[in-house]
């Protein structure tokens, strides 16, 4: 009998983590998001949607079957260099917290690799929006002149779902920094945005979909408001 329930408990115990992707499968994720990150940024955007500066932020329908939300684009130019860029924008590091309003935390679940990692993220509520997390797995590739971090999103037994937050699905994130070619001094900044807010289907989902935009926009002024005030 005991034996039984012991065998019953392991099977039980295998099958609460099966639902989870082994580390070969986030791998692959990850591999996956940078090529499609890639793809997506050296592809022909024809929908502007907002312009601000030189910010141009633009939207098309999602090529992807399980995201069902506009995929964004947006591209500026930063005054710095790259490796200051990064610094303030990379969300493991120790800046990303002090100007980005929305930031909540950003923890590290898993390396996998020595450029793919799991991380868990959050956002603080805004407006009609409550606070969200997610769950992401992320590959980052980093030389003198150029920056890539794609994210795809995960699941992870170690970050199990919060009243504190909505889990939302990050299909696709993340952003490119590469030296201006006739001013390093100068970072052309290229993000995207592929990312289902968990909203119920209702009248918010109109707002919703200049939320994105907006942020958008607003990250990039704290962005250059940072560039101004650390030195790095």
């Amino acid at each position: 009998m005991w034996k039984n329930i012991v065998v019953f408990g392991l099977a039980t115990a295998l099958c609460a983590h099966a639902d989870f992707p082994t580390k070969e499968e986030n791998i692959a994720l990850a591999e996956q998001a940078f090529k499609e990150l890639t793809e997506l940024i050296s592809s022909e955007w024809t929908n502007l949607d907002t312009e601000e500066g030189d910010l141009k932020i633009y939207e098309k329908e999602s090529p992807f079957p399980d995201l069902k939300e506009n995929v964004l684009y947006a591209k500026t130019k930063l005054k710095c260099k790259v490796a200051k860029a990064h610094a303030l924008m990379k969300p493991y590091g120790e800046y990303r917290a002090k100007w980005d309003g929305m930031f909540d935390f950003n923890k590290v679940v898993q390396n996998l690799t020595d450029k793919i990692h799991i991380y868990h993220e959050a956002i603080h509520g805004k407006l009609f929006l409550s606070a969200r997390d997610a769950v992401v797995v992320c590959k980052e590739v980093i030389s003198d002149t150029k920056v890539i971090f794609a994210c795809h999103n995960t699941t992870s037994a170690d970050v199990p779902e919060s009243d504190d937050y909505v889990r939302t699905s990050k299909r696709i994130n993340g952003f490119q920094l590469e030296a201006d070619e006739k001013n390093p001094d100068v970072t052309q900044l290229k993000v995207v945005v592929g990312v289902d807010l968990n909203l119920s289907v209702g009248f918010f989902n109109s707002i919703a979909a200049k939320f994105k935009p907006t942020s958008i926009e607003k990250f990039v002024e704290n962005l250059n408001g940072a560039i101004d005030e650390y030195d790095i």
